[in-house]
């Protein structure tokens, strides 16, 4: 839905840009990358790969 309002000029680049990098949005990519790297981990995965790779994916998808 989101792209479809930048597609359809529902929204602004610059509101979207805010909303991306908005205190929640980046709560949300945070707990997602932990509760991904939870599932990894629960999936057998050695614990250095699953602490290394939950960490890229969480700095990725913040930014950090």
């Amino acid at each position: 839905m989101f792209k479809s309002c930048l597609i359809y000029g529902e929204i602004g680049k610059e509101d979207a840009t805010a909303w991306q990098t908005s205190p929640e949005v980046m709560e949300f990519m945070t707990r997602s990358g932990k509760e991904w790297g939870a599932a990894y981990a629960a999936s057998g995965a050695d614990a250095d790969v699953v602490e290394a790779t939950t960490a890229a994916t969480t700095g990725f998808c913040t930014g950090a």
